[in-house]
């Protein structure tokens, strides 16, 4: 069971990864991108210690 909440996690980080380059293509002076770049991250953050 390990093993498939390991991949699965895994899958989930890929997921991270290419959302943050999708939002690193947004200009940095949006503010709200760069808001709720943070925001998407911090909550990926409380999953992935829970």
């Amino acid at each position: 069971m390990s093993n498939i909440k390991n991949q699965q996690s895994l899958r989930n980080l890929g997921s991270a990864i290419e959302r943050l380059g999708e939002a690193l293509k947004e200009p940095q002076d949006n503010k709200l991108a760069v808001d709720g770049t943070i925001q998407r991250f911090e909550n990926r953050e409380l999953l992935w210690n829970s």
